[in-house]
């Protein structure tokens, strides 16, 4: 799960985001952004996409090869209710 958050944290910091800005733009809670960053979490499909929607990528420039193993298959409990 580590390079899939890497490759989050390397788009966001580039954007010059906060986890918190990239939080609120993807619909997430800042904490997921922070557990995912660290390794600790995976996402699933469905937050990879809100994620590249944020980011301003593709999902395929966000998950690459070597990543797309650390894709969860059930939500995470940290998606906000829009």
């Amino acid at each position: 799960m580590k390079r899939l958050g890497e490759r989050i944290k390397e788009l966001r910091t580039e954007r010059g985001l906060s986890q918190l800005e990239l939080a609120a733009l993807a619909g997430v809670h800042q904490t997921q952004i922070s557990r995912v960053e660290t390794g600790l979490h995976g996402i699933t499909l469905a937050t990879a996409i809100d994620l590249a929607r944020a980011l301003g990528v593709t999902v395929n420039e966000l998950v690459s090869d070597d990543n797309l193993g650390e894709l969860e298959t059930q939500e995470s409990p940290c998606k906000q209710s829009t």
